[in-house]
């Protein structure tokens, strides 16, 4: 079982949470436990990441940039909205929470916390289940009322698939919130896991010979089923899972909806350029939405070594050392920052150099051919962009979210969002992909900027420093 850091062995509580170890406190200690997450969450998110990526060759191989894919990545981005927005709120809210909780190893508190968890499921069942109805019934009306300026033969194929696609909600949701408590413990095997639905429909994709659209769409609802399954497992073989309880009464609630109003609302307006990348791709010639797809596939394993590595590992050490040693925690977040910013410098040479070469090897086969690969390759190496300033303020934020400065982020986000909706409106028509790339790294850029800044404005809990032990 993968664990933060090289720290004394963290006793396990009757949940199943590890404590927090006491001695994380020093500078050089914090260090190390965030250096030994990265290590153990890349390995693992590598892996997933390649899985995806076969997946992805898979379904180039099959499909090409044809109408079913376009049709199923429109349905697939449109349901991963909420997935994403809920995934976000709990990693910046839950996990600092939860590893909080930690520290406080009385029996009340224990109690408080299995009652925080058991609430917690049982009100996200509910939550989930609604949105999933909600979700469905969305897509029939938009779809069916041509609102999406799809082409009349994808939007048919898409509305066939919002049915089965909206079961990806509640299961996607269920995921999110278990994934999390895994998070918080310091257990970083659900990243792994992760790649489970690319695994499924890798092989629904080859073992269906067919170039429709139910392959991709029922081997997705069968991968994140099986994701569930796996990680309820998990979390059952060490007690970290607790019936459901319908109910608000545990006292930690408060400090859970103190920051979950402002995430809710950030995450939404980050997870939102998503969609607005695809609209404005849809207006391109056909085929557009897929090219743009498989170009940032290949961005995402990039992502998933550096941000998914790094944010997964800072996130429980800044939350467990901050109430103590804020100084330290500081001065890890601006390290790190600066050292990420670099590490995605090195990521555009590399990937600006040899994108080409990837997206072949990866890709051209069957129906995806070389025109399609220099279309990729094009949207891939201005997409590299992004990265230094993408790395570096996952770290800001990770940082922020430990200390509870939600209504920064909030603000920030929606100053970085307003900006990628002017820059794509203007970019878009005149440059296509390349200028929706381009408007997502200035996103990036601003919201970065907007980081530091709420970072050096006055709050009372930076003006308490103590000398770092």
């Amino acid at each position: 079982m993968a664990r933060c850091g090289p720290m004394a062995e963290p006793a396990a509580d009757d949940n199943g949470v590890q404590t927090a170890a006491p001695g994380l406190l020093s500078r050089a200690e914090a260090h190390r436990s965030i250096v030994h997450g990265v290590v153990w969450v890349s390995a693992l998110a590598l892996l997933g990441k390649l899985a995806s990526a076969a997946k992805e060759m898979a379904v180039a191989w099959r499909h090409g940039t044809s109408a079913a894919v376009d049709a199923y990545l429109f349905t697939y981005n449109l349901i991963a909205w909420p997935i994403a927005v809920w995934f976000g709120v709990l990693l910046a809210v839950l996990v600092p929470l939860l590893s909080r909780l930690q520290i406080d190893r009385s029996a009340e508190a224990r109690s408080q916390a299995r009652l925080f968890r058991a609430e917690l499921l049982g009100t996200s069942m509910l939550l989930a289940g609604a949105l999933g109805l909600a979700t469905w019934a969305a897509l029939q009306l938009i779809l069916g009322a041509g609102w999406t300026g799809l082409p009349a033969g994808t939007a048919h194929l898409a509305r066939d698939a919002s049915a089965p696609m909206a079961a990806l909600v509640p299961l996607g949701m269920l995921v999110c919130l278990l994934s999390s408590w895994m998070l918080a413990q310091g257990r970083h095997s659900n990243t792994l896991m992760e790649s489970l639905p690319a695994i499924v429909i890798m092989a629904s994709v080859l073992l269906w010979p067919s170039r429709a659209i139910g392959p991709l769409v029922w081997g997705t609802v069968a991968g994140f089923g099986l994701q569930l399954a796996c990680l309820t497992l998990a979390l059952r073989r060490q007690n970290g899972i607790v019936p459901p309880r319908l109910g608000l009464r545990a006292s930690h609630w408060p400090a859970f909806w103190r920051g979950f109003g402002p995430m809710l609302f950030s995450q939404s307006l980050l997870v939102t350029a998503v969609l607005v990348d695809q609209f404005s791709a849809i207006h391109l010639p056909v085929g557009s939405v897929a090219t743009l797809s498989y170009a940032n596939r290949i961005l995402a394993l990039l992502i998933a070594v550096g941000v998914t590595a790094v944010s997964r590992a800072t996130l429980p050490v800044f939350s467990s050392a901050h109430a103590l040693e804020p100084l330290v925690v500081k001065q890890l977040a601006e390290r790190w920052a600066w050292m990420m910013f670099g590490a995605g410098l090195l990521v555009i040479a590399g990937g600006w150099l040899l994108g080409g070469l990837v997206v072949r090897l990866l890709f051209e086969n069957g129906a995806f051919g070389p025109s399609d690969t220099a279309s990729v390759t094009r949207v891939l190496q201005h997409g590299l962009l992004q990265l230094p300033f993408y790395f570096s303020g996952i770290v800001m934020m990770s940082w922020l979210s430990a200390l509870g400065r939600y209504r920064g982020i909030l603000v920030v986000s929606a100053g970085a969002l307003a900006l990628k909706i002017a820059a794509n409106f203007w970019l878009a028509p005149r440059v296509g992909l390349v200028g929706i790339q381009w408007s997502t790294a200035a996103m990036h850029a601003f919201f970065l900027l907007g980081l530091q800044v709420v970072m050096l404005w006055p709050s009372a809990g930076w003006r308490q420093r103590r000398t770092p032990p």
